[in-house]
Protein backbone atom coordinates (compact mmCIF):
# COMPACT_ATOMS: atom_id res chain seq x y z
CA UNK A 1 0.00 0.00 0.00
CA UNK A 2 2.81 2.40 0.90
CA UNK A 3 4.62 1.71 -2.37
CA UNK A 4 1.43 2.32 -4.33
CA UNK A 5 1.02 5.70 -2.63
CA UNK A 6 4.58 6.82 -3.39
CA UNK A 7 4.44 5.49 -6.95
CA UNK A 8 1.37 7.67 -7.50
CA UNK A 9 2.44 10.76 -5.54
CA UNK A 10 6.25 11.01 -5.87
CA UNK A 11 6.14 13.70 -8.57
CA UNK A 12 3.62 15.73 -6.59
CA UNK A 13 5.75 15.51 -3.43
CA UNK A 14 8.78 16.59 -5.44
CA UNK A 15 7.00 19.66 -6.81
CA UNK A 16 5.56 20.67 -3.42
CA UNK A 17 8.87 20.62 -1.61
CA UNK A 18 10.99 22.12 -4.40
CA UNK A 19 10.81 25.79 -3.57
CA UNK A 20 7.71 25.23 -1.44
CA UNK A 21 7.20 25.68 2.28
CA UNK A 22 10.25 26.19 4.49
CA UNK A 23 11.27 22.80 5.86
CA UNK A 24 14.57 21.15 6.69
CA UNK A 25 15.28 19.67 3.24
CA UNK A 26 17.95 17.27 4.50
CA UNK A 27 15.57 15.85 7.09
CA UNK A 28 12.78 15.65 4.52
CA UNK A 29 14.98 13.79 2.05
CA UNK A 30 16.14 11.37 4.75
CA UNK A 31 12.56 10.66 5.80
CA UNK A 32 11.38 10.17 2.22
CA UNK A 33 14.35 7.92 1.50
CA UNK A 34 13.41 5.74 4.48
CA UNK A 35 9.74 5.61 3.48
CA UNK A 36 10.21 5.08 -0.26
CA UNK A 37 13.76 4.14 -1.23
CA UNK A 38 12.55 3.06 -4.68
CA UNK A 39 11.90 6.77 -5.44
CA UNK A 40 15.38 7.93 -4.38
CA UNK A 41 16.19 9.39 -7.80
CA UNK A 42 13.25 11.77 -7.39
CA UNK A 43 14.10 12.66 -3.80
CA UNK A 44 17.58 13.72 -4.90
CA UNK A 45 15.95 16.29 -7.19
CA UNK A 46 14.17 18.18 -4.38
CA UNK A 47 15.64 21.67 -4.41
CA UNK A 48 15.71 24.35 -1.76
Amino acid sequence: MQRLFFDAKADEILSIFSGGPAVDIRELKTTLQQLAPNQSSKWRNIKV
